[in-house]
């Protein structure tokens, strides 16, 4: 799924990257400065993956606008509507895939987003990727998810996520709000493959 960089991932395993992710989850919400700092000294660390390829699965990490706001966003991902991002390295494109139920409120939440049902998901929403520097820590290369196009559906026409890769299959993502030459942390989440699933470790 990910190529790996030549330089050396924070974590050897998957199974440490993912305890990881399941202690930050939880020490975020009790001891917030301490754990976005620790997001952020690890995301500096690790490697741009040279190309991630095929469908991952989003994992929650936390939202550093504020603990209420974290926890809507918890709630709001709870709710299992929003599940992968598939990545199509040729084409350096990919897209989101929702939960199928989401298909009554997708046209509402994402207007334009050039929804179609497969099986049980629900995909729409695309985007670009390219390896490119970080608009919040100048000098380090990321992996963008970037959605800021005219094609785009509106509310997330601003949005940029920055990945780096922290395991060989999980990568350590930054979503974030970009505009005029402005970039604001929204969330920090997880990319893994549907067997890893780094949001839902004990």
């Amino acid at each position: 799924m990910m190529a790996s960089a030549a330089q050396r991932t924070p974590f050897a395993s998957d199974a440490e990257a993912i305890a990881w992710c399941a202690r930050l989850r939880r020490s975020s919400l009790f001891r917030r400065r301490s754990a976005f700092a620790e997001l952020a000294r690890v995301f500096q660390s690790a490697p741009a993956p040279e190309s991630i390829n095929g469908t991952t699965d989003i994992g929650m990490v936390a939202a550093p606008l504020g603990l209420p706001v974290d926890a809507l966003v918890r709630c709001f991902f709870n709710t299992g509507f929003w599940l992968h991002k598939k990545f199509d390295a040729d084409e350096r494109r990919g897209i989101n895939g929702f939960a199928r139920w989401f298909r009554v409120l997708a046209p509402a939440a994402f207007p334009g987003g050039k929804f179609r049902l497969a099986a049980d998901r629900l995909w729409g929403v695309r985007f670009a990727n390219e390896r490119t520097e970080s608009l919040v820590f100048p000098g380090k290369e990321v992996f963008t998810i970037d959605y800021r196009s005219p094609e785009t559906t509106l509310p997330m026409r601003a949005a940029v996520d920055e990945a780096v890769q922290i395991s060989p299959n999980v990568s350590l993502c930054l979503g974030l709000a970009a505009a005029r030459g402005r970039a604001v942390a929204l969330l920090w989440f997880t990319l893994a493959r549907s067997e890893i699933r780094a949001d839902r470790a004990a």
